[in-house]
């Protein structure tokens, strides 16, 4: 049965058998990536740097997680056994303003794209 990913699971521990997870980062590097790579270095993760996006012969992950624009995480994580769950549309109302550091207002995209 496939591992489902919670997006909101941010500080995931060992698992079960004391497999720490492993960030799993496609080839392109980008600022998002690196700083994920640090953050994970921080967090004690493993970290994997794919040469393509393909899982190399024979390569098991105890505990993945992938990251990086779309659609990397949805092409990578079905060849890693796990699923991803879609957050909800309302996900930024439920992370504490002071993570945001930004004012989060409700809108209709048409309204939205007339804001300056």
């Amino acid at each position: 049965m496939p591992i489902v990913i919670d997006f909101m699971d941010l500080n995931r521990t060992p698992d079960t058998m004391g497999h720490m997870p492993t960030l799993i980062l496609p080839p392109k590097y980008s600022e998002d990536t690196i700083r994920m790579a640090q953050a994970a270095t921080q967090s004690s993760w493993e970290i994997e740097r794919l040469e393509d996006w393909s899982i190399p012969d024979g390569k098991k992950y105890e505990n993945p997680i992938p990251y990086g624009k779309a659609p990397f995480p949805e092409t990578i994580s079905p060849r890693l056994g796990i699923n991803l769950q879609t957050p909800a549309l309302n996900i930024l109302y439920s992370i504490p303003r002071h993570f945001l550091k930004r004012e989060i207002q409700p809108s209709f995209l048409g309204e939205a794209r007339t804001l300056k």
